[in-house]
């Protein structure tokens, strides 16, 4: 048994798709299941069930997928500390963040603080979309990731996540709109309008949550179009008729091109959030960085 083959299989759980997994491991569907193979070769059971148009685990596959949900993550934490303990590298810190404009400027702001107060720390950040941010983290690819707190809903029971800060809905539309000549608006205001959603691509959940809201409000969207990026809606809500049910901590238009009108969630529903969200395996080092989080959003 390797660590490649144990990785291998991690991505065919996750995605139930050999030709994803491999998208994602850079390499040929064929090395996958090559080393999914010898995998099981080597246990003596079948993890796949490969026999209708679906890839399925089985029961051993599901067993082996829980016992080894964080396992990658154990092993870079193992390698990391071996490595310091023989003093050959400095602590590092990789930080995913949701490409939201204000939580970009904060996360700014905080590595600015963190690495004056940490010099012998090196913090790497880079931006990504919100299923990208928890696919790396479930991966062990990053150590803390800035997001929305229905984003990572799907994470293990091993994470953990702080909340930051409370998000507000509100309808998002360009200045040069008819609608936004009103004083306030309501989502039924809005139930004919072309509405801008992020694509699953980009969110798991995003545009999901929003025909929910306006299915619970008694309509549905007559036109959507979706987009893969906080920046590429912008510039359409700033440059056309469409709306979008989002929040303005997104757009850094919001007051100049663009206008917001809060509204409430619907009752069922909590309110959102920026969190944190980590690995539990991990939390001794990172939480000089969390408390400068809190700190920073006032939390």
């Amino acid at each position: 048994m390797t660590l490649s083959q144990i990785k291998y299989f991690m991505e065919v759980a996750a995605s139930l798709n050999f030709t994803e997994a491999a998208r994602r491991l850079y390499v040929s569907q064929q090395v996958v299941s090559k080393q999914v193979g010898l995998l099981e070769e080597e246990l003596g059971v079948r993890l796949f069930d490969r026999s209708g148009r679906r890839v399925q685990l089985t029961e051993s596959g599901r067993i082996l997928a829980g016992e080894w949900a964080d396992i990658q993550i154990r092993i870079d934490e193992t390698l990391r500390r071996v490595a310091e303990a023989g003093g050959r590298q400095r602590i590092r810190l990789r930080i995913g963040v949701c490409e939201l404009a204000d939580v970009i400027d904060r996360v700014s702001r905080l590595a600015a603080a963190f690495s004056s107060q940490h010099p012998d720390a090196e913090l790497e950040y880079e931006v990504y979309p919100f299923r990208t941010l928890q696919e790396l983290l479930m991966r062990g690819e990053l150590d803390l990731i800035y997001t929305v707190r229905s984003e990572v809903l799907q994470l293990p029971g091993s994470f953990r996540n702080r909340p930051l800060a409370p998000l507000h809905l509100a309808i998002i539309l360009s200045n040069l709109h008819p609608l936004a000549r009103r004083d306030r608006l309501d989502i039924l205001d809005v139930k004919d309008e072309r509405f801008y959603f992020f694509s699953d691509v980009y969110s798991s959940v995003a545009s999901t949550k929003i025909i929910e809201h306006c299915r619970w409000a008694g309509f549905l969207p007559k036109s959507i179009k979706y987009f893969h990026s906080v920046n590429a809606l912008e510039v359409a809500l700033c440059g056309s008729q469409g709306i979008t049910v989002g929040f303005p901590e997104m757009f850094r238009s919001v007051g100049a091109q663009l206008k917001s009108f809060p509204i409430a969630w619907r009752d069922d529903w909590p309110g959102e959030e920026i969190i944190a969200a980590w690995n539990g395996g991990v939390s001794g080092r990172l939480e000089p960085l969390l408390a400068l989080s809190s700190a920073l959003y006032g939390s």
